[in-house]
C-alpha cells in the first residue's frame, strides 16, 4: 500500500513536471512568433526599413508642439481681432462726442425756442424776457426797413417799366457797320466799306425812336466797255466808284421785354446823296486825240427800309446791336454833269447809277449799343 501511494506521488510529480515543459514550449513558440510579427519591414531589394522610433515621452512632446502651434494661430487671430476692435472704439468715440455735441447744440436752440414763445405767449415781464421782447423790437424795424426798400425798389422797376437795362427815357448810341447786296438790272453788287451812327430814345416799354447817318462805297470793274467793246484796244478800262450818303428816321417795337437780349421789328424812311463817277477822272482817258475826264452822276433817293434784329446787353450801358435789313428806293432824280466830249461815255454811268438807286438793297449791320 505503501509502494502504491510512492509510485502516484512520483507519476503526479512526473505529470506536473511534464505540463511545465509543455507551457515552456508553448511561450517560446509564441515569442517567436510575436517576434516575427514585430520585426523590422524588409524592403523590396531585401534591405531593412528603418523602423519610426516612438514612445510616450515624445508622443507627449509632440502633442505639446502641436498644441503650442495652435495657440499662436489663435493668438495671432486674437491680435488682429483686438487692433479691429481699437481702431472701431475710437472712430465711435468720435462719433459719440460729434452727436453729443450736436445734441447738445441742439437742445440750447429748443430751450432757448421755447422760453422765447413762452415770454411772448404770456407776455412775461421778467428780466429773462425782457431781452426777448427788445429783440422782437429790432427785428419789426428791420423787417420795416426791409419792406420799404423792396417797395421802393419796386416802385422805381415799375417806373422804368421794370426793364433796367433798357428803361423809359433813355439815351442810346449806337456806332455800326455792315455789308450790303444790291440785286439790280446791271447784276449783284457789293459794297465795300459801310459805317454809320444811330442815336435812339426809349419812348416806352416796347418802343424806341431814333435817326442815323451811313455812309457807303463800292467799285466796279469796266462798266464803261458795255456796247463799246471794240475801245477796250485803246485803253478805255475805267472802273467806276458810288459813293452815298443817307439818313434815316425810323421807329423800333421790342418783341420780349426781357432785361439783357432784346429782340426787335424796325421800319423807316431814308434819304441818299448819291454819286457816280470812273475812278480814273483826271484827263487820262485819250481817244482820237480827244481827252475825257470829270463825268459823273449824282442823285437824289428816297427809300423805305424794314428790319429786324436784336439788341443784347452785357451791362446796364453797354452791349452790341445785331441786325438785318431790306430797303427799296421810291423816288430816284439824277443830275448830271456836262460832258466835254463824246456823250456815249454817260450811259455806262447813268445805267450803273439808276440800277444801284433802284435796287432791292439787302444789308447785314453790327453796332455796339452805348446807354446813357
Amino acid at each position: 500500500m505503501k509502494r502504491l501511494l510512492t509510485n502516484y506521488g512520483w507519476l503526479k510529480g512526473a505529470l506536473v513536471l511534464q505540463s511545465i515543459s509543455l507551457l515552456t514550449m508553448s511561450c517560446m513558440a509564441v515569442a517567436n512568433e510575436e517576434k516575427v510579427l514585430n520585426s523590422d519591414p524588409i524592403h523590396i531589394d531585401g534591405y531593412l526599413k528603418d523602423a519610426q522610433v516612438t514612445d510616450r515621452e515624445l508622443e507627449q512632446i509632440n502633442g505639446e508642439l502641436q498644441k503650442q502651434q495652435t495657440e499662436i494661430k489663435l493668438n495671432k487671430e486674437k491680435t488682429k481681432g483686438y487692433q479691429k476692435l481699437s481702431a472701431t472704439t475710437e472712430k465711435l468715440a468720435d462719433e459719440t462726442e460729434t452727436y453729443l455735441a450736436e445734441r447738445d447744440e441742439s437742445q440750447k436752440v429748443i430751450d432757448e425756442y421755447n422760453k422765447k414763445i413762452d415770454c411772448m405767449m404770456n407776455k412775461r415781464n421778467t428780466p429773462e424776457c425782457s431781452k426777448y421782447v427788445k429783440q422782437k423790437r429790432v427785428e419789426d424795424s428791420v423787417n420795416s426797413q426791409a419792406s420799404a426798400v423792396a417797395k421802393s425798389e419796386t416802385q422805381t422797376q415799375t417806373n422804368n417799366n421794370e426793364d433796367p437795362f433798357v428803361a423809359e427815357g433813355k439815351l442810346k448810341i449806337i456806332p455800326y457797320g455792315g455789308l450790303t447786296s444790291y440785286q439790280s438790272q446791271v447784276g449783284n453788287l457789293e459794297s465795300g466799306v459801310q459805317a454809320g451812327i444811330k442815336t435812339e430814345m426809349n419812348v416806352g416799354s416796347r418802343l424806341a425812336i431814333g435817326v442815323g447817318f451811313l455812309y457807303t462805297t463800292l467799285e466796279n470793274a469796266d462798266y464803261s466797255l458795255n456796247g463799246f467793246g471794240g475801245w477796250s484796244a485803246y485803253g478805255f478800262q475805267r472802273d467806276m466808284e458810288y459813293t452815298r450818303y443817307g439818313v434815316d428816321a425810323y421807329a423800333k417795337f421790342y418783341l420780349l421785354r426781357t432785361e439783357r437780349v432784346r429782340p426787335y421789328l424796325s421800319a423807316g424812311v431814308a434819304y441818299g446823296r448819291t454819286n457816280m463817277k470812273y475812278v480814273q477822272n483826271n484827263n487820262t482817258a485819250v481817244f482820237n486825240g480827244q481827252t475825257f475826264a470829270g463825268e459823273e452822276i449824282t442823285a437824289n433817293v428816297a427809300s423805305g427800309a424794314a428790319s429786324l434784329g436784336a439788341e443784347m446787353f452785357f451791362t446796364k450801358n453797354i452791349g452790341v446791336n445785331l441786325e438785318f435789313q431790306y430797303s427799296k428806293a421810291f423816288s430816284v432824280s439824277n443830275n448830271t454833269r456836262p460832258f466835254q466830249n463824246y456823250q456815249s461815255f454817260e450811259d455806262p454811268l447813268l445805267r450803273v447809277s439808276n440800277g444801284l438807286n433802284d435796287s432791292d438793297a439787302m444789308s447785314i449791320f453790327g453796332g455796339l449799343v452805348v446807354s446813357f
